[in-house]
């Protein structure tokens, strides 16, 4: 019996250790190569990255979900998901390393932009993610301005190839030509319906500021005069920290706009998140324009 009960606990003690050791022969160090030749065979970079953070739930028997930090051409905080077993990066379930590139060349190239967004970040009483990496167990890794701003182009494919050349993005001369995609395709964020979309969060937990929406954001943006030619959204997040950081679905929305050259501003739709997958909104409002 005493035998027995000495078995029972060196499993008990010994289980939670081969849990969190995982894979032992597992290090971050050999996410490097494959990390580097897919950087390098499918987007022509060939600059130095690091690996921030990875998981190794071996006894879950999940791919690896990994971020890294790519500094050169333009600095980017992309998240990919590997296969365990080959460690091949899954391009589906991964950013998109080049929407990654071509963020962290509009961050650079429009300061002023940035500028409007803290601001309106501390107008409105929203979440404020820290300039740097922080690194949180079970949690993704959020950094402003970068987690605030997501791409979404139609055939970025021909824009990709001359990056693969040139590694070079000029968004000041790109955004005016470009459109969004219809967002509702797999793998990705029916709410990203511009081209470049703001992400904000509002968290209703003592905040003594009144829930905004959506479209009260841009008529910031547009007294500020910062946005070039281009499509635009704004998407509003909003949520109670005190459940579990879980949306209030009915008051989070989206607000797409365009802006002309001459600095006009059109209000093309401010769908509800439960209204975002119904249409290709865009592509609805070329299409009247059309007709007129």
């Amino acid at each position: 019996m005493e035998n027995l009960k000495r078995f029972i606990q060196i499993i008990l003690v010994s289980t939670p250790l081969l849990i969190l050791s995982g894979c032992s022969n597992f290090s971050k160090d050999d996410l490097n190569k494959p990390i580097q030749e897919y950087l390098k065979t499918n987007y022509g970079i060939q600059d130095e990255f690091t690996v921030i953070k990875t998981d190794n739930n071996w006894f879950e028997g999940i791919d690896h979900h990994t971020t890294i930090e790519i500094k050169k051409p333009y600095h980017a905080y992309p998240n990919l998901t590997i296969k365990r077993d080959t460690l091949q990066i899954l391009g589906d379930e991964s950013d998109d390393i080049y929407l990654a590139q071509f963020k962290g060349a509009y961050i650079k190239q429009h300061p002023e932009v940035v500028q409007v967004m803290k601001q309106i970040i501390k107008k409105y009483g929203l979440v404020k993610y820290p300039n740097k990496v922080v690194l949180k167990e079970d949690s993704p890794i959020s950094i402003f301005p970068y987690t605030n701003i997501r791409l979404n182009i139609i055939n970025s494919q021909v824009l990709l190839d001359d990056f693969k050349k040139t590694q070079r993005i000029d968004t000041i001369d790109l955004l005016p030509k470009l459109k969004p995609s219809d967002p509702r395709r797999a793998y990705f964020n029916s709410r990203f319906v511009g081209v470049v979309n703001f992400l904000f969060e509002f968290d209703m937990y003592e905040n003594k500021h009144p829930i905004p929406k959506a479209k009260d954001l841009i008529e910031d943006f547009q007294k500020s005069g910062v946005l070039k030619k281009g499509v635009y959204n704004i998407d509003m997040l909003v949520k109670d920290s005190t459940t579990g950081d879980s949306s209030v679905m009915e008051k989070c929305n989206v607000a797409l706009f365009e802006v002309d050259e001459i600095g006009q501003y059109t209000i093309i739709a401010s769908p509800t998140y439960d209204e975002v997958d119904k249409s290709y909104f865009y592509g609805d409002y070329e299409a009247k324009k059309m007709k007129e």
